[in-house]
């Protein structure tokens, strides 16, 4: 499964992302909502971890696998 950087945030409401910090993977899940400047986010994450907001201006990235190239 190939991840791709997502320069856009507001079309991945729903989707299944990896949140990285530089080259680090730092949380996975889905995103709930994001906001209309596209500065934020609200992850759901996998388990039992706490919904939570990514900040771009914090240096977040948003990756994903595009469905197309899914097996």
């Amino acid at each position: 499964m190939a991840l791709h950087p997502q320069q856009s945030w507001l079309p991945l409401a729903g989707e299944r992302v990896e949140i990285r910090l530089g080259k680090d993977a730092v949380d996975a899940g889905t995103v709930d909502a994001v906001t209309p400047d596209d500065g934020l986010l609200w992850l759901a994450p996998d388990g039992l971890k706490n919904r939570r907001i990514i900040d771009r201006a914090q240096g977040f990235h948003v990756w994903i696998n595009y469905k197309w190239e899914s097996p």
